[in-house]
């Protein structure tokens, strides 16, 4: 585990860096979750490797690594350990199964493919498992550290029982919050009425409606992290009333799990493009529950108090 002011990892201590992060004492849990993972990512993943149509890799599942690290950022949210590392810990050990699907499809691959294409492969391979491993890295690295933020919001909501009440200056803080509120809420709506209801198959249209869905999910990332920011400053002020983060961001992945679903029963054409929207529609939904109940809780706050 890195010391705090540690001087940075040069690229030739990688290797090792790796290692004492892999055989700390305190990512045992960690790595034994990661390989755990490997055999469900391996038959997740399969089809890769019995269907040829696929080439060198083929459709890897990920749902696996995000799964790996929020269960990961759960476990050790009232440990002390860098949650960064806890995650590299258990990505690289989960990267195993990935390892083994695009081995295994290489093979699959070489069988129908050129010999010009082989040697192609078999050059890119090394390259291409590196960069697949450290994108899964990151996944559950980044998986990691959300879910343990989102544990600390939990942690911080049961103590605001005993917290004091509200005082104006509180209320009216949280600008950023406000601003991206308002700009979600505004461009949702735009986007939507464009994208579906007007004509946007010329270039410049498809253009402006990409930036518009651009647009939309960057402003829906600022809300997100602007909620967490705003509930981690109420709860270092001593607040009342911590928002229920986990509710207003979990339902809108929920509605993006449950549409992706059904898009993919159905057969549906880009079901991940379809499922975007409704994970923006009810984050908008979630966006006007919470501007409201903020205002409302921390108004009730501030009357009880100046009573």
């Amino acid at each position: 585990m890195r010391a705090v002011g540690e001087e940075p990892i040069g690229p030739m201590s990688l290797p090792s860096s790796l290692s004492q992060t892999l055989t700390d004492p305190q990512h045992r849990l960690a790595v034994l979750l990661g390989i755990a993972s490997a055999p469900v990512t391996i038959a997740l993943s399969w089809n890769a490797v019995t269907d040829a149509t696929y080439i060198a890799g083929g459709n890897l599942s990920g749902v696996v690594f995000v799964v790996v690290g929020l269960i990961a950022g759960y476990v050790y949210h009232d440990r002390a350990v860098d949650r960064r590392d806890v995650g590299i810990a258990a990505g690289v050990t989960a990267s195993s199964g990935l390892i083994v699907v695009y081995v295994a499809n290489l093979a699959t691959s070489i069988d129908v493919s050129s010999p010009g294409f082989t040697a192609l492969l078999l050059i890119a391979t090394p390259f291409l498992i590196v960069l697949a491993g450290a994108i899964s890295v990151v996944v559950v690295m980044v998986s990691t550290v959300i879910c343990d933020r989102i544990a600390a919001v939990r942690s911080w909501r049961a103590e605001a029982g005993t917290m004091s009440e509200t005082s104006p200056e509180t209320a009216r803080n949280g600008v950023t919050l406000k601003r991206a509120r308002l700009a979600y809420f505004g461009i949702v709506p735009v986007t939507v009425v464009y994208v579906f209801a007007l004509d946007s198959n010329s270039i410049i249209g498809g253009l402006l409606a990409v930036l518009l869905l651009l647009s939309t999910v960057v402003l829906a990332v600022i809300v997100i992290v602007a909620m967490y920011k705003d509930a981690e400053r109420l709860h270092e002020q001593g607040v009342s009333w911590i928002p229920n983060v986990v509710a207003y961001v979990g339902f809108p992945v929920a509605a993006f799990v449950i549409v992706y679903s059904i898009a993919t029963f159905n057969a549906w054409d880009a079901p991940a493009a379809i499922a975007q929207y409704g994970f923006l529609g009810v984050l908008w939904i979630a966006v006007v529950v919470y501007t409201y109940e903020r205002r409302q809780s921390l108004e009730n706050s501030q009357h009880r108090s100046s009573h």
